[in-house]
């Protein structure tokens, strides 16, 4: 007879499925764009039985590294998770996914106001503690199937929000109405849970932070299509500049806050990425407390465009073209810069390393770039985004032609003449190219950009 230790053993073999996800990583490798078929075919047939659907069969994505899928299949799985379990090993991408989103359930919990301040020892030992339990139920099981084992808490926000915004987006609604309608969808289920604050956005991109990029682009079909496939050419372009591989991301900068795909994700995320110039893509893997203090960054940049946004309503309404046209608040919003400063140093750093450094040269240039590429141009220059951005660079050119061409003396009211128009027009602007000129436009020295 055999016994049932034995019988789990050949069970955690790879049988009859051991090509599934091998297979699948080979369709998605091959053809990015294929995983939105795979997850269709799958939901709609077999994934329908409970553990089944595609997210229960790939939480982490599809794996488009055949060699890391076919170790991984043919590893018995409880002996993948018993190791995971036992050496909490934060290089494994897994065991990192687990320990993230657990760290960044636990804080949304307490940033709503229905949970305690987590701790790193804590939430590593409740991340370690899912892959024990999948290992005994594994290995207990004749079969060698574990019962489902929540391995990304956070998801749950994810899921209600991408499920209320896809509702919205066929209901005709912007991506930013869209994205809008399903936050206050969520806030609204988790005051009933007993939230007494908001989820906060940037906790859905939590995952992504903690693998920093040479360029940040928006992991979706069209924004890997574009960088990887289509426009290779001036991807090497931005990505040779001596500005910084970053720029690279401004050719997706219109598709910001669209949804992202986790097979794009997966793919982006392999060690062996690069850019089309041959850059390494991923960067060594942040902490959590790098991520955390980036997210308190960001949020301090929403706290500074909320004020001078106010700012620029009083001026308005006063019949100034902006706030940048009264002096008394111009002074008032340099004043505020300085105390979010001491509030979070972190902040002041970045806002005075972007005014320091004529950040807004680095961006004007990328655009400009991608503005004069015909074939780019000839694809996607009609969208709101470029629409606004090609204006916006043609007014800049203008300012810094006259910049360049005034007396040292009134140099600087050309400056201000440049920073006044900016600040009159922002409200106007698609809303992901004001956010760049918001966060980066800071002190524009207009510096021209030439035909380099």
């Amino acid at each position: 007879m055999v016994g049932t230790r034995a019988i789990n053993f050949i069970a955690n073999f790879a049988g009859p499925a051991y090509a599934i996800p091998i297979a699948v990583g080979a369709i998605v490798s091959f053809k990015p764009e294929a995983s939105t078929m795979v997850r269709e075919a799958i939901d709609k047939t077999f994934g329908k039985i409970p553990g089944y659907s595609y997210e229960d069969l790939f939480p982490y994505g599809v794996n488009p590294d055949l060699g890391d899928a076919a170790i991984r299949t043919f590893t018995p799985a409880w002996a993948r998770n018993a190791v995971q379990w036992i050496s909490g090993d934060i290089g494994d991408r897994e065991w990192l996914d687990t320990y993230a989103s657990e760290w960044n359930y636990q804080m949304s919990l307490y940033e709503m106001g229905i949970g305690k301040a987590p701790t790193e020892e804590l939430v590593a030992k409740q991340a370690s503690n899912k892959f024990r339990e999948k290992f005994l139920w594994q290995f207990a099981s004749p079969l060698g199937s574990p019962a489902v084992v929540d391995m990304r808490p956070d998801s749950i926000f994810s899921t209600y929000y991408r499920a209320a915004y896809d509702k919205y987006k066929a209901a005709n609604m912007s991506d930013e109405e869209a994205s809008k309608a399903a936050l206050n969808d969520l806030n609204e289920r988790a005051g009933v849970l007993g939230a007494t604050k908001p989820f906060e956005a940037d906790r859905l991109y939590f995952g992504a932070k903690l693998k920093p990029k040479a360029a940040y682009t928006v992991p979706n079909v069209e924004g890997y299509t574009r960088i990887w496939e289509e426009h290779r050419g001036l991807a090497k372009k931005l990505a040779n500049s001596k500005l910084g591989k970053d720029l690279v991301g401004l050719m997706t900068a219109d598709l910001v806050g669209s949804e992202s795909d986790p097979n794009i994700s997966r793919i982006l995320n392999k060690p062996g990425t690069r850019l089309p110039d041959g850059t390494t893509l991923n960067l060594p893997f942040t902490t959590i407390k790098d991520v955390e203090n980036d997210i308190e960054v960001g949020r301090v940049w929403d706290v500074y465009v909320d004020y001078k946004d106010l700012l620029n309503k009083m001026a308005k309404e006063k019949g100034y073209a902006s706030y940048a046209s009264v002096p008394e608040l111009t002074e008032a919003l340099k004043k505020y810069a300085e105390e979010l400063s001491v509030y979070s140093p972190a902040w002041g750093r970045v806002y005075k390393n972007r005014v320091s450094q004529d950040s807004s040269y680095k961006y004007a240039w990328g655009l400009t770039q991608i503005l004069r590429d015909k074939n780019f141009m000839e694809q996607y220059g009609n969208s709101q985004f470029w629409v606004h951005a090609k204006a916006m660079m043609k007014y800049r050119d203008d300012y810094a032609k006259l910049y360049k061409d005034a007396p040292s003396g009134y140099k600087s009211a050309v400056q201000n003449a440049w920073t006044e128009y900016v600040e009159s027009v922002i409200d106007l602007l698609d809303p992901n190219l004001a956010d760049i000129f918001d966060r980066y436009f800071l002190s524009d020295k207009l510096t021209e950009v030439g035909n380099e």
